[in-house]
């Protein structure tokens, strides 16, 4: 039984196809704080054309500094989770009562740019990734298409919010 299941993590790996359950990692539902400076949002990115679709994302935007941290951790086998990324900074572009928005700078190295959109009224967060760069040959194995994300619960607290 365990030479199977070696062959078979094997023959993922090597096809790069994963045949992981989306749930098997339970993370936390999602989190909106608002203090009027410092806004703290947590939980699943969701949408179409994610790689790892059970993941967890933390946003933490402070007015004062003029950015929003970002760190993530994701799903990436069965029972498996990959390495917690490292705290990244996501320039504030606008700060008002209605909403703030953060965009990444345009790097020399980079094939996209994430802007993170977040309505404080109704409590939702756009994340949205547009390609740049594209001459490049690095950034030759991009699509071109634009991603368009959300933060939501879990699914693990979907699942339970379900029964």
């Amino acid at each position: 039984m365990r030479s199977y299941l070696r062959l078979a993590m094997v023959m993922m790996f090597c096809t790069g196809v994963a045949h992981a359950a989306n749930d098997d990692i339970l993370f936390s539902g999602k989190l909106f704080f608002d203090t009027g400076e410092v806004i703290r949002v947590a939980g699943t990115l969701t949408g179409d054309g994610l790689g790892y679709p059970n993941n967890s994302y933390s946003i933490i935007c402070i007015e004062a500094r003029k950015e929003c941290l970002v760190t993530s951790v994701e799903q990436i086998g069965v029972m498996q989770v990959g390495r917690v990324e490292y705290p990244y900074a996501v320039p504030i572009t606008r700060w008002t009562s209605a909403e703030v928005v953060a965009e990444e700078d345009i790097s020399l190295v980079g094939c996209v740019r994430t802007t993170i959109f977040i309505e404080r009224k109704s409590e939702q967060v756009r994340w949205v990734e547009e390609p740049v760069n594209q001459a490049l040959a690095f950034c030759a194995r991009s699509n071109g298409a634009v991603h368009r994300f959300t933060i939501e619960d879990s699914l693990g607290e979907k699942k339970m919010r379900a029964k």
